[in-house]
């Protein structure tokens, strides 16, 4: 398995022909008023060239800028389904996969590094940065 594509979504749901419809697709920077924050909803979306198989084997993994380590962990591995080949979405193999909300408590660039066993291994940046008031 190759990674073909990998990127950050706000929303992303699946329909029943294996498309999907995303909202703020391929977001890499964020402005945060004050810190800490939660962050609420953040999808990674992750192609895969075929050969696929059915069922994939992912762990995922969050860490913070210098300083702050690790800030959410999947833990074991977990079983994800493939979208099948045979769906009206483009050829290859995709996991949409739905992060569990996370603090952010620091300006930074964040990485979220997503495993597949056996596969490819997808690494996202989140650039955090404070957000500047309009002065009045």
């Amino acid at each position: 398995m190759e990674l073909e594509y990998a990127f950050f979504a706000r929303f992303v749901e699946q329909a029943i022909d294996g498309t999907l419809t995303i909202v703020g697709a391929d977001m890499g920077r964020i402005a945060v008023d004050r810190f800490p924050i939660v962050m609420p909803s953040l999808f990674v979306v992750v192609k895969l060239r075929p050969p696929m198989q059915d069922v994939l084997r992912i762990k995922f993994r969050i860490d913070g800028p210098e300083g702050i380590g690790e800030v959410l962990n999947s833990g074991d591995w977990q079983e994800a389904i493939a979208r099948k080949e045979e769906s009206g979405a483009s050829e290859g193999g995709r996991v949409v996969l739905g992060l569990p909300p996370f603090s952010i408590t620091v300006a930074g660039t964040y990485q979220v590094c997503v495993v597949i066993e056996d596969g490819a291994t997808a690494k996202l940046l989140l650039k955090v940065v404070e957000a500047k008031g309009d002065g009045s």
